[in-house]
């Protein structure tokens, strides 16, 4: 009847285990800042449909390998995964996530163009894609709906080419912006 589990700022250390996966009714389970190591699968998530908060930050020896076919059981609000590693590029099982508010993959090692699905999933409040080698342009950010808080966007330290894309111009959530140390070209949109 676990709901919510927080180990972070720890000493743990090795594998998570998969019957973690049997927690049907947690909710939250923080992990970060400790010396996780291995490999996360879908198993690890098997029966947690109930999921909503997922840190998981600074576990630098810690991967996470997923199908890109994968449907998750649940339905985050938070992912945080920066400093840990993420195979396979992009993950592909977020585009099923409709719930989501604070995305963080920062120096996540995530490489490639940010995949089109990403441009029809609602405006996620607080998105983090920092200090990773994304490339391509800008285009395919989220842009659906209005968030109506003020939220950071985070692009920092990454391989993205081309102009500052216009839509940005039309993203009035958006308190703070960092487009720094990428390679794009052009002007300054006007509206910025």
């Amino acid at each position: 009847s676990l709901r919510a589990m927080k180990l972070s700022r720890n000493l743990l250390n090795g594998n998570i285990p998969v019957s973690i996966g049997e927690l049907a009714k947690l909710q939250s389970l923080d992990i970060s800042y400790n010396f996780l190591k291995g490999v996360v699968y879908e198993a690890h998530f098997a029966n947690l449909s109930m999921l909503n908060n997922f840190d998981a930050s600074f576990n630098m020896k810690l991967t996470f390998n997923v199908s890109r076919e994968w449907m998750p059981p649940f339905q985050l609000v938070t992912l945080q995964l920066d400093s840990c590693n993420i195979a396979n590029g992009f993950p592909q099982w977020l585009r099923n996530q409709r719930k989501i508010e604070m995305l963080v993959l920062s120096n996540a090692t995530v490489s490639g163009p940010l995949p089109t699905w990403l441009q029809k999933m609602k405006i996620i409040p607080f998105l983090d894609l920092s200090h990773n080698k994304l490339s391509g342009p800008l285009t395919n950010l989220p842009n659906r709906g209005y968030f109506g808080g003020l939220s950071p966007l985070l692009l920092e330290n990454n391989l993205f080419n081309g102009s500052i894309p216009s839509s940005l111009c039309t993203r009035k959530d958006v308190d703070y912006l960092d487009l720094s140390r990428n390679r794009l070209t052009g002007k300054i949109p006007k509206c910025l």
